[in-house]
Formats: C-alpha cells, structure tokens, sequence
C-alpha cells in the first residue's frame, strides 16, 4: 500500500473510463485460452480452425508475451457497441509484427454489408489499408513496412477526420462523415468477416477508446503497456477525514462525495451510463432555425463528468446518446466549432425510452 497526500493525483491513462475494448497479450505462454475483452469481460472466441491464436513469449512489445497469429487462425469479439463507434470522436490502436511475407493479411477487421462503417486494417507488402466505407482505404504513405518489427497502429476520428498513424507519425488522412463500425459482426482480431486473410505474425496492446481521439497531431509511442485502472490511485481532500492508506484491485477507483468517502467500481459506472436502455436525441439549429453540423456533449448531472461526444448530422442537426440509464439525469451541451456562436446547454435532461 502507498501513503497519499490530499493533492496527489496519479493517473496512467485519463480517458480510462471511455476504453471498450483492451487486449493485452498477456497470459500462459502456450495457452489458446484468452482472458477476454478485458475492459467488458465480452468472450473472445478462437477461430474454428485447428490454428488456435496462442498466447507467445517469443515476441512482445511489453510484458513478456503477445498473441501468435500463424496465417490460419484469428480471434473475434462479438458484436456489441463495444466496438461500434458511430459519429463521435475514438481512437483505436495496437501494436503488430509481421513475421512472414504476404502479398495481403488483416491485422483486425470489422465489414460492413453496407458499405460504410467499415473499421479493417489490411498489410499488402508493407503498406498499410485503413478501411472505413466500401473499398475506400486511407493509405499508408512515405514508408514500407518491414518484416520482423514492432510498430504501432493508431487509427483516430476527430470530427470528420480520419488520421492513421504510424509510430506516432500521421501516414494519411481522409475526410468522412458517416458511422464507423458494424455492430452486425464480430470484430476479428487478426483477420476480418469478409476474408481469409489471416494475419502472420504477432499483436500487443489492442485497444479501442470511444469518445475521445488519444492523438491529434504527431506523439511520440508509449513507452510502456497501455494503462489498466489498477495503474490509477487518486483522492482528494476530504474535509472532518484524516488521510490515510489506500490499496485499489481493478477495475476500482476511490472517489469522494462530501465528508464521506466511497469507493467506485468504474466498470459499474460504465454500465450504469452505457448500459441502460435510455436514449437522449435532439436537433442542433442555428439562426433562422437551421440544421447545423456541430460537437454535442454529454455531461453527468451530478459530477459534471464527460461521458460521451459526438457531432449532429450534417442534413438534418440531429443527434443521439443511447444506452443511458434511465434513472440519471443528463447535461448536454453544444458547440459551435465556427465560433460564430456562444454553446448551448440543456440541464436536467432526462432519457427517453429507446425503441
């Protein structure tokens, strides 16, 4: 256990609470059996096939083991809003080696039947496909990747901007205005729905973070694995209550309300805010009652917390918050990225019924 002054604040990873998807890794070397999406305990199912993804010392990037992908295997995640991001803001990442040469091979894929939506990343010959509707692709450009090297994948929304980087340097860019993911499919961890293309080599570190873009402008790679909440101690003052020891197992976090202290299951929270069946919807307008294509913001009444983002349809200004509790209440504010107009707030909101 760790002594904590009033003030300290220790945090790893800051946008911990809005990760859907984390896979480490980590576990038995020689092992087929994968822990699951560690973030939302979602099973993580092996292909079907005699090539089982295996957990490997051979190869990592941090913690001593990766998952070993031989051409003829994948893992999926099943389909869920975990790995649907819509129009806000996300980040989705992981680390990759490729072992072996192959014209093409999926480091992760999730089609859509419909053209858009699409999230896949596809290898040909050391240049990277980043596919988000139809068979369009951002394409890696100024490097060819090499065999036998870590490098690392970042794919980032911020508003209708798609930017892949590579090693922290932005590699391509593209303008889209659509959802992105499908939550009709799995997501495929080395391969996709619509290919057999499995990937050859080894994966580290997959994560995805809804609402929020990690990275806007070129960053340099971590240094270490991605942050779990057992990485985060913090507290606060708290007024008539001496400080004392605190000792946090994951996934919590000590928060504080008034003079008493409580300890909070950040998972809980989650599904307290993201897995109700409450909806919020409304229309962004400007002068003379115009749809208009603006960032909404969804704040937690009590705590004021940021719980998600996202931008209204470019036609009709509409937007949508779903999977809310339906016992909380909601702030929602509006911003005008034109800066033509001051934001709008709405208090006090409280969801509808989704239908």
């Amino acid at each position: 256990m760790a002594a904590l002054s009033p003030s300290e604040i220790y945090a790893a990873d800051p946008y911990f609470d809005f990760v859907t998807v984390l896979l480490s890794g980590s576990g038995s070397v020689g092992s087929s059996v994968i822990s699951g999406n560690e973030i939302t305990s979602k099973v993580v199912s092996q292909y079907s096939g005699t090539h089982p993804v295996l957990i490997s010392s051979a190869q990592s990037k941090f913690g001593g083991t990766s998952y070993k992908v031989d051409g003829l295997g994948n893992l999926s995640i099943p389909s869920a809003s975990t790995i649907v991001m819509g129009t806000s803001n996300f980040t989705v990442e992981c680390w990759f080696y490729a072992d072996t040469a192959s014209a093409s091979m999926y480091v992760y894929g999730n089609f859509n039947s419909n053209a858009v939506g699409h999230n896949a990343l596809q290898w040909i010959n050391g240049i990277l496909y980043w596919y988000y509707a139809g068979n369009t692709a951002i394409v890696m450009t100024g490097a060819v990747l090499s065999l036998n090297t870590w490098y690392l994948f970042a794919g980032v929304r911020v508003g209708n901007t798609l930017t892949l980087y590579i090693d922290g340097v932005a590699r391509g860019t593209a303008t889209y205005t659509n959802v992105f993911g499908n939550s009709a499919t799995p997501l495929y961890i080395g391969n996709t729905n619509w290919t057999d293309q499995q990937w050859k080599g080894y994966i580290d570190d997959f994560r995805i973070t809804q609402s929020f873009a990690r990275y806007t402008t070129d960053f340099t790679p971590p240094a270490a694995e991605f942050a779990w909440l057992d990485h985060i101690y913090f507290t606060k003052r708290i007024i008539d209550e001496p400080i004392g020891y605190v000792s946090l197992m994951p996934p919590e976090g000590l928060d504080s309300i008034g003079p008493r202290r409580r300890v909070v299951n950040t998972m809980q929270k989650r599904i307290a805010y993201f897995g109700g069946t409450g909806k919020i919807t409304g229309t962004v307008k400007v002068s003379p009652n115009l749809p208009a294509h603006r960032e909404v913001i969804l704040l937690d009444e009590v705590a004021h917390v940021l719980l998600k983002s996202t931008w209204s349809d470019p036609v009709t200004g509409a937007y949508e918050f779903d999977y809310l509790d339906m016992a909380a209440t909601f702030t929602v504010l509006a911003y005008d990225y034109t800066k033509a107009y001051r934001a709008v707030i709405a208090d006090r909101v409280v969801p509808e019924l989704m239908t």
